[in-house]
């Protein structure tokens, strides 16, 4: 539980920071917490958190459709849940693969959702290489060196600490 608690301020403390440092990037920050939800909770907890981390989206995003993200953020969520059991939960790498699924499915779903709503994308060589690859390329990125890495360490320095005290 307290490493969902931690991904998840890491989560909004790096999308809060973002638009500071870097207003062009599109990353999802809260996919990788999502994700680590999504292994250690129930489906519905993981349906609750997904919608919560798309309400925050919406309050805070400049597009006028209130509510798309938190529809995209559930719906992704709901995807993406179906392939938890096709990576284990201990590797270094399920993470950042499984947050590269969730943000481009995060993509396509916003595709088909965003003109529903009045919206407009224009579907060129741009936006694929842009929102199909390079984001979500980024979003594993990000989850591999700011969540995964430190989480494992940290687990492995707690166990080392913890075998050190019982040989004592």
């Amino acid at each position: 539980m307290r490493v969902n608690r931690a991904a998840f301020f890491l989560s909004l403390f790096l999308f809060f920071l973002s638009p500071i440092y870097f207003p062009r990037l599109k990353l999802l920050f809260f996919a990788p917490y999502l994700i680590l939800v999504m292994y250690k909770m129930d489906f519905f907890s993981l349906l609750v958190r997904a919608s919560f981390a798309g309400i925050i989206m919406d309050l805070f995003s400049a597009h006028s459709f209130f509510g798309l993200s938190s529809l995209l953020h559930l719906f992704t969520a709901m995807i993406v849940y179906t392939m938890r059991l096709n990576f284990f939960e201990d590797k270094l790498t399920t993470l950042p693969i499984m947050t590269f699924i969730f943000s481009v499915l995060f993509s396509l779903l916003e595709l088909f959702f965003y003109p529903l709503l009045g919206g407009s994308i224009s579907i060129n060589f741009r936006w694929i290489l842009s929102d199909l690859f390079c984001m979500p390329f980024a979003d594993a990125i990000l989850a591999l060196f700011v969540f995964s890495l430190p989480f494992q360490l940290t687990k492995a320095l707690s166990k080392m600490f913890r075998t050190r005290r019982c040989r004592r």
